[in-house]
């Protein structure tokens, strides 16, 4: 199956954990399955007919009311706003019996988490950022993971309470129930279900991808407000600026010849084991092109060096000359080791 050989790896997984932990978007294997059929028997005809017949009518209802209300006063509307509060409600009725328009609180934390999540696979240094300005995105992820387990509290309670009523429900085979029928982890479960609700917050109901939203903001302005009012920002600060002073300082070293200091944070083991490694490489891509020693040309170069290197006050170093057949190509080049 496509599943097994298309596995999602360290680097996409590590970055999207905080958002989506165990959910279907970074799972693998048998966790990937079962969530996977999970949502295959969510949309079912038989939950199709009852969306159409029974959920989307009121939603709907409330949306052209929004739309009415807009040309009769004249007014402009975001569309893009008005398309994602029905596909956040109706998802949320659909998929975990339960009303979630737009204007929740966790449904702006969802938005704002996806962006930043999303900002981590463009920025290498995403992780000393957010030591210094992650505080946001951790308080948006705390509110949909609370947020979800609520949503899996208040599915196992209704199904407790169903079972003892007996009644039934229509939407019995939702997507929370399904989950919960195949996974017994419920944190397993808040998570697979935040990840499909990603992909309804992504997805207008006309099934065409909606256009990502940018947020701009004021960044000197949000770090001045941070310096003054946060301490652990200025604790924070302050100690990455001292950190990478000593880590400057401890790494300073000497030039032999020049005698001016520079920074160099490779070790002299670790630079000759690499410059023994790319020799080795070098001598087996041009290997029967590499002049002997007693050839003529080997002989000129190493009396050139000869006269080079006690001017170049490395003189104390071993030097070992090779030269390189190489008509077409005129160049010389010196490696460590």
């Amino acid at each position: 199956m496509n599943s097994d050989v298309f596995i999602k790896g360290d680097f996409f997984r590590v970055r999207s954990w905080d958002l989506f932990g165990n959910g279907i978007i970074n799972a693998d294997g048998d966790l990937w399955k079962i969530q996977r059929k999970a949502g295959l028997r969510f949309f079912s005809n038989a939950n199709l007919k009852t969306l159409i017949d029974d959920v989307l009518p009121p939603i709907m209802a409330d949306t052209e009311k929004v739309l009415d209300d807009a040309a009769q006063t004249n007014t402009s509307i975001d569309l893009q706003s008005m398309l994602l509060e029905l596909t956040t409600r109706l998802m949320g009725n659909m998929a975990y019996d339960m009303d979630m328009p737009a204007s929740l609180p966790f449904s702006k934390s969802f938005d704002f988490a996806s962006g930043a999540i999303g900002e981590r696979f463009q920025n290498p240094f995403y992780k000393l950022k957010e030591i210094v300005l992650g505080a946001p995105l951790r308080k948006a992820v705390f509110e949909i993971k609370t947020f979800g387990s609520r949503i899996v509290s208040a599915a196992v309670q209704k199904r407790q309470d169903q079972s003892k009523n007996k009644s039934v429900d229509p939407l019995q085979n939702n997507l929370i129930n399904s989950l919960l029928d195949n996974i017994d982890d419920h944190t397993v479960v808040a998570d697979a279900a935040m990840n499909y609700l990603s992909a309804a917050s992504q997805w207008g109901p006309i099934g065409r991808r909606q256009p990502p939203r940018y947020n701009r903001f004021n960044r000197t302005q949000q770090i001045y407000n941070l310096w003054h009012t946060s301490p652990s920002f200025r604790y924070g600060v302050g100690g990455v600026g001292v950190g990478g002073g000593v880590f400057y300082y401890v790494n300073l070293e000497r030039v032999p010849v020049s005698g001016r200091l520079r920074f160099n944070c490779v070790s002299e083991g670790y630079e000759e084991r690499a410059a023994e490694q790319q020799f080795q490489m070098v001598m087996q891509e041009f290997q029967g092109r590499v002049l002997s020693p007693n050839h003529p040309s080997s002989r000129l170069v190493n009396r050139v060096l000869e006269r080079l290197i006690p001017a170049s006050g490395l003189d104390g170093q071993k030097w070992e000359v090779r030269v390189i057949d190489d008509p077409e190509q005129k160049n010389a080049f010196v490696m460590p080791g």
